[in-house]
């Protein structure tokens, strides 16, 4: 089971979280063949969980 690092979030509500950070690094690695930036990205274990069921 994943762990949770609740955030608390600021806003017009009465009360927000989110469950964890989003990404942890990003470094640009350069372009692909097609002239598209590429990142070598880093995932808390929550967005990778999501990025995997979405892929």
């Amino acid at each position: 089971m994943a762990k949770i690092h609740p955030i608390n979030l600021k806003g017009l509500w009465e009360l927000g979280f989110a469950l964890d950070e989003h990404t942890i690094s990003s470094q640009f690695i350069g372009y692909d063949e097609s002239g598209r930036e590429r990142f070598q990205t880093e995932r808390s274990v929550m967005e990778d969980l999501l990025y995997r069921s979405l892929g």
